[in-house]
């Protein structure tokens, strides 16, 4: 899997999320020695009637050439210090975010589009994880997130890859994908499958169903383990249980993993609770890409 041409829209503000996903994108441009396209979107100048109207000393006009003038120089002063001496395209568009993401990861070809969900971390940040939710569902583009949410220090590089599959009939299409992208990269492949949770509140407080929770895990193993003879991996596998992101994150930290790879329609249960799993590209604390 190469991804030849990459699309990263940014909002120009300097956040630990955003810093990491220039990094990120970096490292995928040097490896593919991909054509990268940086978006800035200019969204539309809102303010109170009667206000930058003709006559004033200060225009509607004056402040949009300002606006414009601005984001020019930061998206400069971002691709000087994000990525030196690469060959970038510069692409600066009016109008809303996810709709203009999308338009132009279209017109542009783009084979993969990187966007930071900032989660919970004010009103401007949310809005962009908004936008990126609403890309998940209208491009057909491979989306990749990072949440933020990480504490590693150090490069970015991809090691380990873990793919998230619900066992649906997207899983096989989703492993052989994370599979060629492992591949690329040398990276080792770990298959995740989260099982619903077997503990119940009695009376005397939690049990674990332990008999209902062996038969979950056997069923799992057994279907596991012909998903993977069918696409024709070796990958070791890791089963979880309980409220799936938990599970998934619980995965991410046993097994050292630099990326999350699940499906592009993900089950409504057992992975993303919102049937999108943009809860999943929000909350988990590496890179999320969804293929």
């Amino acid at each position: 899997m190469r991804f030849e041409r990459i699309l990263l829209p940014v909002d120009l503000i300097h956040t630990p999320a955003g810093d990491r996903l220039w990094q990120q994108a970096a490292y995928l441009v040097h490896h593919f020695t991909a054509e990268i396209i940086v978006l800035h979107v200019l969204t539309p100048l809102r303010y109170p009637g009667g206000v930058l109207e003709a006559g004033h000393a200060l225009t509607k006009a004056d402040l949009q050439v300002e606006v414009v003038e601005r984001a020019q120089a930061q998206l400069e002063e971002f691709i000087r210090i994000h990525l030196p001496g690469r060959p970038v395209r510069r692409v600066l568009a009016r109008g809303e975010v996810a709709p203009e993401i999308v338009r132009t990861a279209n017109a542009e070809g783009a084979e993969l589009i990187m966007m930071s969900t900032h989660p919970r971390s004010g009103l401007r940040d949310a809005l962009f994880g908004v936008a990126a939710n609403r890309v998940l569902h209208r491009s057909d583009c491979p989306l990749w997130t990072d949440s933020g949410a990480s504490d590693r220090v150090g490069e970015f590089a991809l090691r380990r890859v873990l793919c998230a599959v619900d066992l649906g009939g997207h899983s096989r299409r989703t492993l052989a994908r994370a599979a060629e992208l492992a591949a690329e990269f040398s990276a080792a492949l770990t298959l995740v499958h989260v099982i619903a949770g077997t503990t119940i509140f009695a009376p005397g407080g939690e049990q674990e169903l332990t008999e209902m929770k062996r038969e979950l895990m056997s069923g799992a193993s057994a279907e596991l383990a012909e998903l993977q003879r069918e696409v024709g991996t070796q990958a070791e596998v890791v089963i979880e249980s309980g409220a799936v992101l938990p599970a998934l994150n619980a995965a991410v930290q046993r097994t050292g993993s630099d990326l999350l790879v699940i499906g592009r329609l993900p089950a409504w249960d057992r992975v993303g609770g919102n049937g999108s799993g943009f809860s999943i590209m929000r909350d988990t604390p590496i890179p999320v890409i969804s293929l």
